[in-house]
């Protein structure tokens, strides 16, 4: 049995899992957000629970990652993360074998072993939301690239004509949150109410402002879509996130792609979509799946 940690900016998911990937037990806690020190003690109080059962701890972590010296670079929206030799730390401390991968890496190797990847050899997988996680596969294997920033899809510069700054990256004008605020205010909707499934149910109602946003946002996907397409030119494209629960989602983003490739005039293929098997058990999936084959 192994104990595998999906740690996000808010919250953490935890799963006592076998090595088929099959979920024996579950839980979730707050993510620490104040120091080094207390994420682990979060850690450590479930580690304790299960210490007896496990013979190993996987981890799926946001951030830049050295995963096979089990080095953070940093951890993403977890300041207090940084130059830190994580699985060394934590193996010493919980007296097991710890290992980490970032978290849309995770998703990847989910579904490459278990989920709609897994006829595939190289693909690009995406994850739609308060940023876009990427995670690249070549001959069924993560490309990290040198400086193990490949598949960072977020900090994409969109406009050449602007200026070189964050609020022209990827991250800064196609997240799902920014999508489902637009609406909140052209709607005038109570903020604390309004989520991507909300704005959804809207969209699938009738609602053309709902409508227009969630295509506005695909539209830029499709766009990154494309241009990853010339590059990497993978057999096919993952979608996840919470979004890509949503057959709209699909519909909409293959539409906005045929455009594209209609209106390029070029002689070819619109690449394959598929979504994401997993939604929110991808990365525990993914990082036992590392954890397994480390």
């Amino acid at each position: 049995m192994y104990l595998v940690f999906d740690v996000g900016g808010t919250h953490s998911k935890y799963a006592l899992m076998d090595d088929k990937a099959e979920i024996k037990e579950r839980g979730k806690f707050d993510t620490v957000r104040t120091n080094r020190e207390d994420f682990v003690e979060s850690l450590e109080n479930i580690v304790d629970k299960y210490k007896d059962q496990i013979s190993g701890i996987g981890l799926s972590m946001p951030g830049f990652i050295d995963s096979e010296k089990g080095f953070m670079v940093n951890g993403g929206s977890l300041s207090y993360i940084k130059n830190w030799p994580i699985v060394d730390e934590l193996s010493k401390r919980f007296g097991k074998v710890v290992t980490v991968e970032n978290d849309a890496r995770c998703a990847a190797l989910a579904e490459y072993w278990q989920g709609n990847l897994k006829a595939y050899k190289n693909s690009v997988t995406l994850v739609l939301g308060t940023g876009i996680g990427g995670a690249i596969m070549i001959d069924g294997k993560i490309y990290r690239g040198s400086d193990l920033i490949a598949g960072e899809l977020s900090f994409i510069l969109t406009n050449i004509m602007a200026e070189r700054k964050m609020e022209n990256s990827m991250c800064a004008i196609a997240s799902v949150p920014q999508m489902v605020g637009k609406v909140v205010e052209r709607l005038n909707l109570a903020k604390e109410n309004a989520n991507g499934e909300y704005v959804y149910s809207l969209a699938e109602n009738g609602d053309e402002v709902a409508l227009e946003e969630i295509r506005a946002y695909l539209s830029i996907i499709a766009f990154l879509i494309y241009n990853l397409n010339l590059v990497l030119n993978p057999e096919i494209f993952a979608i996840g996130g919470g979004i890509s629960r949503q057959e709209l989602t699909h519909t909409i983003l293959k539409e906005e792609l045929e455009k594209i490739y209609d209106s390029m005039g070029l002689d070819l293929k619109v690449p394959k979509l598929t979504n994401c098997k997993f939604f929110n058990d991808a990365n525990l999936i993914g990082a036992l799946y590392k954890h397994i084959k480390n």
